[in-house]
């Protein structure tokens, strides 16, 4: 989590505090700070925001957070990707565009778009696909071809939280040993628990998705990797790696 901080000041630190201004009741100046004034998704929220808060502490806030949802690799997504659904949600309009599944096929898809999604490293889209008649979700990197039409749809009702169902069709549990020079990605990308030998080796035992993406991931490693259980994905790991081998003997 990224916190903001006022004159070196943690905003946390401000929790439970009221506020009063000469003839106001407790706390109400900092709500009519907070209180919007623009419509739902203009810039102006955010900013207008920063300043009445900073007029209200009379301090200034510098910009204190900056997001840019481009990768470091090329080919990445772009940032109006981001911005195109989020005013697409915003102004309830449907959206179309050219979704490329995990098995390799691509299809044009229309879509009501409810909510962006955050999940673990990734953005998804929550959206009611006209296609299948039902919500799914879209991982942004997927999506090609975006555009937002001009039919609109009225709000639909919605779970206040969706992220819980967003579940891989099939998981597997594997169990991994890591090179202690590759601590620093161990650390970054799992979750579970993660236990240390006396020699700086890494065990991680973790459930994943059980599709091309496992082995792209694992492959990522090197040779600083090692799969210890199930015997199927060690196996599936060994046969790609063969297969690899094939490839450089000339």
């Amino acid at each position: 989590m990224v916190g903001g901080w006022i004159q070196g000041r943690s905003a946390s630190a401000y929790s439970g505090t009221a506020f009063c201004v000469r003839g106001r009741k407790p706390g109400s100046a900092l709500r009519d700070a907070a209180a919007p004034r623009d419509a739902p998704g203009q810039r102006g929220d955010a900013d207008g925001l920063l300043t009445k808060l900073g007029a209200l502490f009379q301090m200034r806030c510098p910009p204190w957070i900056e997001v840019d949802l481009s990768g470091w690799a090329q080919g990445q997504p772009p940032q109006e990707t981001f911005e195109t659904v989020k005013t697409a949600i915003f102004q309830r309009r449907v959206l179309s565009f050219c979704y490329f599944g995990s098995r390799g096929k691509s299809e044009t898809r229309t879509a009501r778009p409810i909510r962006l999604v955050f999940k673990s490293r990734d953005w998804y889209l929550y959206a009611f696909c006209l296609l299948r008649k039902d919500y799914r979700f879209f991982k942004l990197t997927r999506i090609r071809d975006l555009a937002m039409q001009e039919e609109t749809f009225p709000p639909e009702p919605v779970p206040e939280k969706v992220a819980p169902s967003l579940r891989p069709e099939r998981t597997v549990t594997v169990t991994l040993k890591f090179d202690r020079a590759a601590a620093f990605r161990v650390y970054d990308e799992f979750t579970a628990p993660i236990t240390q030998d006396p020699q700086g080796d890494l065990y991680v035992q973790a459930e994943l998705p059980e599709h091309e993406r496992l082995y792209s991931h694992l492959l990522s490693f090197a040779d600083q990797v090692e799969v210890l259980a199930p015997p199927s994905v060690r196996e599936e790991l060994k046969a790609r790696l063969q297969k690899m081998q094939e490839k450089y003997k000339t």
